[in-house]
């Protein structure tokens, strides 16, 4: 896996040139005062870690998190067999392996108030992967979730809001990658399927909004930052 790029780079070059540009245009620079001020804001914050562990492999990486602290995400599996959609309890206590649509593997991206968690997972055979929505303790095929025949398939779902909104990448029917949005039947609670993938979803198509990297090897790029 490669490494993680640096979310904020050195700061130093930029405070230099700061210095330089203020001191060419004849004005005074930060005083020492303010400098003081700003550094000693930043020390008040403070997390404390929590390492999630992994569902029995060798590595494993979030996503996603909700305001109880439920993480989702994936890991590797006992033997690094595969890699599995988690979801963790509040306070990121446990990791639950969402298992798959079928196929080896699944990736977890974005979870819910609900604790209802999106991704994408290869399907029976490792013939394709597809968007999916885990809810209600059961992982459910996305494609299997909107109305039949509008030519676009459903390959990963990135975000889930509160009220049941999904969006993510899907393939349409000119073979091109676009962003989507499903809105769920009733907006206003989110939706829980029970025993049945015939829940009904409204598929709103959001054109032109760029293409994801999620080509090759999906996991390796699904991992890296930035």
């Amino acid at each position: 896996m490669q490494a993680a790029p640096k979310l904020f780079p050195s700061r130093a070059p930029k405070s230099l040139l700061a210095l330089a540009t203020l001191a060419a245009l004849g004005l005074p620079a930060v005083p020492a005062a303010a400098q003081t001020t700003v550094t000693n804001a930043q020390t008040t914050i403070a997390y404390t870690l929590k390492d999630l562990g992994t569902l029995g492999g060798t590595s494993s990486a979030g996503s996603g998190v909700n305001d109880t602290g439920q993480v989702v995400g994936e890991s590797d599996t006992t033997g690094d067999a595969a890699y599995h959609a988690f979801l963790s309890g509040a306070n990121g206590t446990g990791l639950n392996d969402l298992g798959t649509l079928g196929g080896t593997n699944s990736f977890g991206y974005g979870v819910n108030a609900s604790g209802q968690v999106v991704g994408y997972s290869d399907t029976t055979g490792d013939a394709a992967y597809h968007a999916f929505l885990y809810s209600g303790g059961s992982m459910f095929d996305l494609d299997s979730l909107i109305a039949p025949g509008t030519g676009f398939t459903l390959t990963r779902a990135s975000g889930i809001s509160d009220t049941g909104f999904i969006t993510g990448i899907g393939t349409n029917s000119a073979g091109q990658d676009d962003a989507f949005l499903l809105t769920p039947a009733a907006p206003s609670a989110a939706p829980v399927p029970e025993g049945s993938t015939t829940l009904s979803l409204g598929l709103m198509l959001v054109l032109g909004l760029g293409t994801l990297a999620l080509r090759a090897r999906r996991r390796k790029a699904a991992r890296q930052v930035g």
